[in-house]
């Protein structure tokens, strides 16, 4: 690892990473914590309304939206990551993922994100989606499940080409997209399914 990707603060507890973007940014992930409501703020007013449209099918006020992305979870139900980069004076939270399940011991879930706009399309979703389906799976979940707007392409090109088996059904207004998580992506997509190194402990699962 290269001396330039290591972050000018002590890493939270819990971190993965470096990952890398497709433009090269390293990144990181770790759960969303209660003292994390600054930057998700931050990241939240950052968006533009589509992408809110696009996570929540209406409009939301902002402050719902942080109210929302900070609920606790506890993995067995619900897990929330961030994914985030270090700059030289604060943390950047680029983009967020959850997973809810369907019910105790289900082996579904839904499964959503939240990307900034200006690093949709550059993987950050993909990789989110990987740490998702490492921690679903050690609680028994086999299967995501994603609701998303006819109209939102950039998110059903991550879920075809997340390297898991993908359904797709579309409905009237909205598409319903199957992924079969039991196993890990499919090679060809090896470049962001490879593990991370490991600053700190592992995501709790």
């Amino acid at each position: 690892m290269s001396l330039s990707w290591v972050p000018p603060i002590p890493l939270a507890p819990g971190t993965e990473g470096p990952d890398r973007l497709r433009d090269q940014t390293p990144v990181y992930v770790r759960r969303v914590r209660p003292e994390d409501k600054a930057q998700i703020d931050d990241l939240v007013h950052r968006l533009s309304a589509e992408s809110i449209e696009e996570r929540y099918f209406s409009p939301i006020a902002r402050e719902s939206a942080v109210a929302e992305l900070l609920q606790p979870d506890d993995v067995t139900h619900r897990l929330s990551l961030l994914l985030y980069r270090e700059l030289p004076e604060r943390t950047e939270v680029i983009g967020q993922g959850e997973y809810t399940r369907d019910g105790p011991r289900s082996p579904s879930a839904e499964v959503a994100f939240l990307v900034a706009d200006a690093y949709q399309g550059k993987g950050a979703a993909s990789i989110l989606l990987t740490r998702l389906a490492r921690s679903a799976r050690d609680q028994g979940i086999q299967r995501f499940r994603a609701i998303i707007l006819p109209e939102n392409l950039k998110m059903l090109d991550v879920f075809r080409g997340s390297g898991f088996p993908c359904a797709v059904e579309r409905r009237t207004d909205h598409v319903v997209v199957t992924l079969a998580i039991a196993e890990e992506p499919h090679p060809s997509y090896a470049a962001l399914a490879t593990p991370p190194a490991r600053v700190g402990a592992q995501i709790p699962r």
